[in-house]
């Protein structure tokens, strides 16, 4: 087992990038460390957004940067990545920046950009020494239109025979990406759209259908 003890010590750096990724797809998430000295061991949790999951036996040491090293990554209570990565004999890992540590996660269906924080962050030197400095945090955003209706019926009221009524309905892209509208179809002849098909309706815009 690696020991680590807590020093007012700031040497070094970590942080995590950004990413855009397709709704229920697979992207790589690198953890960088830079230091102005040697490190031997580094730990880092990561709580993951809801809706995201670790793809399990992803993560991968930068071979650049190993030498005999070993890593150890697990899934926590609460959705949360541990990553452990030590030498067992004391040696230090190689250069002093770049990425040190990469995995891969699934993620949501909800089109947002969501943080991917970093919390109880070590990293130790050969006399079990943290020279943690600086952590910063990363981010992905889901790309993806998301369509809601202002309702979900429609009520027109009494309408005479032989007569025709009509209503409004709201259609708002609440996504980050544009919505394309090919058709509004009825399953009943009865019922048709005065909607033109082939539109789009961008990020945060609505267009309303006359039914």
């Amino acid at each position: 087992p690696v020991t680590i003890v807590p020093v007012s010590r700031a040497a070094g750096t970590v942080s995590v990038g950004a990413y855009s990724v397709a709704p229920l797809a697979q992207f790589t998430v690198s953890i960088s460390v830079s230091t102005t000295e040697g490190f031997v061991a580094f730990q880092a949790d990561m709580p993951l957004p809801e809706g995201f999951r670790f793809v399990e036996g992803s993560a991968v040491l930068c071979p650049e940067r190993v030498d005999g090293h070993s890593l150890s990554v697990s899934l926590l209570t609460g959705n949360v990545v541990r990553i452990l990565a030590y030498s067992a004999g004391n040696k230090v890992f190689k250069g002093s920046a770049g990425e040190l540590v990469s995995f891969r996660l699934k993620s949501g269906s909800a089109p947002a950009t969501f943080g991917l924080p970093l919390t109880n962050v070590l990293v130790s030197n050969a006399q079990s020494q943290s020279i943690t400095g600086d952590v910063t945090g990363g981010s992905v955003t889901v790309l993806s239109p998301d369509l809601q209706l202002s309702s979900t019926s429609v009520d027109f009221g009494r309408v005479a025979l032989q007569s025709s009524g009509s209503a409004m309905v709201e259609l708002r892209n609440a996504g980050n990406e544009p919505l394309m509208i090919g058709a509004i179809v009825s399953s009943n002849a009865q019922f048709t759209s005065g909607y033109a098909s082939g539109v789009q309706v961008d990020a945060g815009q609505s267009v309303w259908m006359i039914s």
